[in-house]
């Protein structure tokens, strides 16, 4: 047991909420006290988060920063730029009065910072600026946050889950007063996690008419004019030959190393983004239950418009929850279109367990600053949500589209092996989302050859490959 000192009653929700998310990733209990004269117990540790310095026995003090104050949910309490560093990593908000260097010093058996890591995770975790900033940065094509107006991205930090570092310092603090407190491996004898998800956007390439292939051969006569009426030809006497219908062979692969995945299908929708399949269509009712005879989780592709929609999300649960036999699940928001707090506040409404939309399109890195799954806070709201958010790392669409990161193939995997390091050295979840259509010649070549070494690099990495719902069933388990 750990206890928890603080004094700023205006935002206890916010503090305690902080503090259960970096415990619940330690493993290790908590207990907040209304002052530090209440532990009676000998060789344990308490963490004095207040302006106060306790230079007393077995004591963290973290001074507190500007966030928690009557600046909060205003452009003043955003982080001064640039920032402050420690050990080359960033501090996002340290003590207000404080302007010396970042510092962790001993005094008498305790220790004194005046990094305020609450506060700087907190920042990062319930996505703090993205709901100042909403209106006043240019969203881009498809009405998303970009990455580039983000502080990590400003400030050189989106490709470290900088959460995690501060947990980690936390951790390095605890174990030196050497009191015996151990923190909890979560996956057991594996390193890491791979979450392994596919985006269900188009389950068929050729679902128009042969025709309209024939007529264009007569304009165009090229090679790739008559590879579309090959393979429509071959989707027509059998429509799993068609090139997107690639289920059997992602399995196939997952499966050589025993692993398993999440597939999130789409039930409506109203833009010309949508509706490129129906739910209710006899190829994807055999496909969905086929994937769940085989230890997959199907989970929801929720529709362009329904980021911040009830209704419409409601009306596409409602539906896709007929065709599935286990309806506790999960999903991500198509073209990853994502609106905080709302979106989150969408999903635990129509019953989602999680959510796994937050990462940038257009480039892959730590939206959230943490590579763990947590429970979501709406900063608006005030309060701690049911709601978990499993964030996405690394989407094959922003390493290859030239809008984006523009990447080769083999660019791609060893961008894509460096983001599993940082994962592993954290002993986090690597969410990895590769769509089913994404191995078609035309588009997508080389890539059939990136995904299977993304895949064992993962298996060579000692991890598990998991559907969301197994990562969180493991996670809870641990806590």
């Amino acid at each position: 047991m750990i206890y928890i000192y603080y004094n700023n009653n205006d935002f206890c929700k916010q503090v305690e909420y902080i503090f259960s998310v970096i415990f619940n990733i330690l493993g290790i209990n908590i207990k907040y006290i209304k002052e530090l004269q209440q532990v009676k117990e000998e060789n344990v540790l308490n963490i004095n988060y207040s302006n106060e310095v306790l230079q007393r026995k077995n004591v963290i003090n973290i001074k507190p920063s500007y966030l928690f104050s009557d600046k909060y949910l205003t452009m003043e309490s955003m982080p001064k730029t640039p920032l402050k560093k420690y050990k080359e990593f960033p501090v996002i908000y340290s003590y207000k009065e404080d302007n010396k260097g970042c510092y962790v010093k001993r005094d008498k058996n305790c220790l004194i910072t005046n990094m305020d890591i609450i506060q700087s995770s907190f920042f990062m975790i319930t996505r703090y600026e993205e709901v100042l900033l909403w209106d006043r940065v240019d969203k881009d094509l498809y009405g998303r946050f970009p990455a580039k107006e983000s502080l990590a991205y400003k400030e050189g930090f989106l490709d470290i889950p900088i959460v995690n570092e501060y947990i980690e310092w936390l951790w390095q603090w605890i174990d030196s007063f050497n009191l015996g407190y151990k923190r909890k491996n979560i996956w057991g004898k594996y390193d890491f996690a791979a979450c392994l998800t596919h985006d269900v956007d188009m389950p068929f390439k050729y679902e128009y008419p042969l025709k309209k292939d024939i007529c264009n051969l007569k304009i165009q006569k090229s090679i790739l004019a008559y590879r579309h009426i090959f393979e429509h030809t071959l989707k027509n006497v059998e429509y799993k030959k068609d090139p997107f219908y690639t289920f059997d062979y992602i399995r196939s692969i997952e499966k050589r190393y025993n692993f398993s995945s999440s597939f999130y299908f789409m039930a409506g929708g109203d833009s010309k983004y949508d509706n490129l399949y129906k739910i209710s269509d006899y190829r994807i009712i055999k496909l969905i239950n086929a994937l769940e005879d085989n230890s997959c989780e199907i989970g929801y592709h929720y529709s362009f418009n329904s980021y911040n929609s009830i209704s419409k999300r409601s009306k596409e649960k409602e539906l896709l929850d007929k065709y599935v036999r286990n309806k506790d699940y999960g999903g991500r928001n198509h073209y990853l279109r994502f609106k905080v707090p709302e979106s989150w506040s969408i999903s635990e409404k129509v019953g989602l367990k999680y959510d796994t939309t937050l990462g940038y399109a257009d480039i892959v890195g730590f939206r959230c600053g943490i590579c763990h799954p947590y429970k979501v806070f709406d900063i608006l709201e005030n309060k701690k949500l049911c709601l978990w958010e499993i964030p996405l790392i690394l989407m094959e669409g922003s390493l290859k589209g030239e809008e984006y990161m523009n990447l080769n193939p083999a660019e791609g995997a060893e961008v894509a092996k460096k983001f599993i390091g940082t994962v592993k050295r954290y002993k986090g979840v690597f969410t990895l989302l590769w769509h089913n259509s994404s191995f078609d010649r035309e588009g997508w070549a080389g890539w059939k050859k990136s995904y299977e070494c993304i895949i064992k690099y993962i298996f060579l990495n000692n991890s598990q490959g998991l559907s969301g719902k197994e990562i969180l069933a493991i996670f809870n388990s641990n806590h």
